[in-house]
């Protein structure tokens, strides 16, 4: 017989990479916390303390009827959101990743601005799992595929850091180890990432700024049957 074995860990909280681990983690029923922290999430985020209504948008995908206008992913693009209206928003990683696990029970954005409020959605009744989104190697010219991604593991780890009384799996206690160590060099971390030099190449230097306001909102945007990301 062929060696079956659940790599799933027996906890409240566990960390996995990429739109594989997120369709995984919904099919075993965990809630799942997307995190693409440069810059689908904190863009999403923003855009639901507003008041906006967010389908997020994968490759090939199209806007269901009755949507509005289309957001960028500069976080600069939601301030003037009409409260109430749905707007679309693409995405080739954090969009993605939505896409894999929109059957799982509860499906959240997470972000730097969030995280507390995030953690403390975060209960002992059912699994979940924080999805660090990662890149892909052909935003930067180098073939094709998905890296880890330094700022979405820090997000994640920003997260899991402020739980209290959960079961971390071994990915959830590093993740939160490696927030911890970054400290004060935490923005320095993030700007000198390959994502972030990305942006300062590109001259979206801006983009990065609105990503370090931690615990700037208790806004967790959430998955509604519609398909839209709203503040509950």
């Amino acid at each position: 017989m062929p060696f079956v074995w659940d790599p799933w860990p027996d906890v409240d909280v566990h960390v996995e990479w990429g739109e594989r681990g997120a369709g995984e983690a919904a099919d075993r029923g965990d809630d799942v916390v997307v995190v693409d922290l440069l810059r689908f999430s904190t863009t999403v985020t923003l855009a639901a303390e507003r008041g906006a209504r967010v389908v997020a948008l994968g490759r090939g995908e199209t806007p269901p009827d009755g949507t509005g206008d289309a957001l960028t992913l500069r976080p600069a693009s939601v301030t003037a959101l009409r409260p109430g209206t749905s707007y679309t928003l693409s995405s080739f990683n954090g969009a993605a990743v939505v896409a894999a696990c929109r059957h799982a029970p509860r499906v959240t954005i997470g972000c730097l601005r969030n995280r507390s409020a995030v953690a403390a959605a975060i209960t002992p009744d059912r699994r979940t799992t924080i999805v660090p989104c990662a890149e892909r190697w052909s935003s930067i010219g180098a073939g094709h595929g998905i890296r880890p991604s330094i700022e979405d593991w820090l997000g994640a780890g920003a997260i899991v850091a402020a739980t209290t009384n959960l079961r971390l799996s071994s990915e959830a206690k590093a993740a939160a180890a490696m927030f911890t160590a970054a400290g004060d060099a935490l923005e320095q971390w993030l700007r000198q990432s390959v994502s972030g030099r990305e942006l300062v190449a590109k001259n979206l230097a801006d983009d990065i700024d609105p990503v370090f306001a931690i615990d700037a909102t208790d806004t967790v945007p959430r998955l509604g049957s519609d398909g839209c990301f709203v503040a509950p």
